[in-house]
């Protein structure tokens, strides 16, 4: 067990599925930007850009994250390594996401 934000977070263990359920809810709740991100995103919505999310990881935890970010509502699709079935950097998660995107030049995409 450890402390974060005046909360003792359970590490999944074999004690049993209940630990490992509060550990994922615990973790979801984590959701931390990048100095200037909300500037940046801003500025390119505002500018005309499209913007999505690539992420690896467990969907319930990246959703909930994202869920709790200034950013929430900014994004036009979030794609989780969980449902397209590849991580990044896998080429197979980028056509995923250029598919549900619906992109079909992908020399005009940025990708950071």
């Amino acid at each position: 067990m450890y402390k974060t934000d005046n909360r003792t977070i359970c590490k999944p263990s074999r004690r049993g599925p209940e630990h490992h359920i509060r550990y994922i809810k615990y973790l979801g709740e984590g959701s931390f930007l990048v100095d200037g991100a909300a500037d940046l995103c801003n500025n390119l919505l505002k500018n005309g850009y499209r913007i999505a999310i690539i992420t690896n990881g467990m969907k319930e935890v990246q959703l909930e994250r994202i869920s709790r970010s200034e950013l929430s509502n900014s994004f036009e699709q979030i794609i989780v390594s969980e449902d397209a079935g590849y991580q990044k950097p896998h080429q197979g998660i980028f056509d995923y996401a250029f598919n549900k995107l619906n992109i079909q030049n992908k020399e005009k995409v940025e990708i950071h």
